[in-house]
């Protein structure tokens, strides 16, 4: 056990080669000019603006279902008209009188339906024409776009019940009456 050396006293003499290199490092650094960061640096040239993204798709408005939605708004519009001005009162035939509170009643009952229920993105399909119109064949972008986008849904749905109650009273005066 004389011929071996005691593995302290290895693991002793690196460590101690491995101060004594470190040493060395440290007196090389001493010497040496001061970093450049401490001098004052030039900003940075400005960077070319990112070109702008392409805005998104605006929710398709044409088609048939396109076509059924805006102009059943616009039946619907005018027979809420003649619902609020009791356009049934100018005809003194029951018959007649029934027929036209029941056309109105279907009529506002189809657009109520189209928008309550949102069938094929009927409500998405309105307000994206009238969007369309504020800033032109793109879909919302930002914050601001998006809330009005909502709150068109909205509104739009609102108006269906509103329909709805509106048709549902003609309904009972044509078919109870008045």
């Amino acid at each position: 056990m004389s011929n071996q050396e005691h593995p302290a006293a290895k693991a002793g003499r690196y460590v101690r080669a491995a101060g004594s290199l470190l040493a060395k490092k440290i007196e090389n650094l001493e010497t040496l000019p001061p970093p450049k960061a401490a001098q004052p640096t030039q900003p940075a040239p400005p960077r070319a603006a990112a070109p702008p993204a392409a805005p998104p798709k605006p929710e398709n408005t044409g088609g048939i279902v396109g076509f059924v939605v805006f102009y059943g708004f616009i039946a619907s519009l005018a027979a809420t008209v003649l619902a609020v001005l009791n356009i049934d009162q100018l005809f003194n035939g029951s018959s007649v009188r029934t027929i036209i509170l029941l056309s109105i009643s279907v009529v506002l009952f189809a657009e109520a339906f189209l928008l309550t229920s949102n069938w094929e993105r009927a409500s998405q399909r309105l307000a994206q024409r009238l969007l369309t119109r504020i800033w032109g064949p793109r879909a919302a972008m930002n914050r601001r776009e998006k809330f009005v986008s909502r709150l068109a849904r909205d509104i739009l749905t609102l108006i269906g019940i509103a329909w709805l109650a509106v048709g549902t009273f003609e309904l009972i005066r044509g078919t109870i009456g008045t």
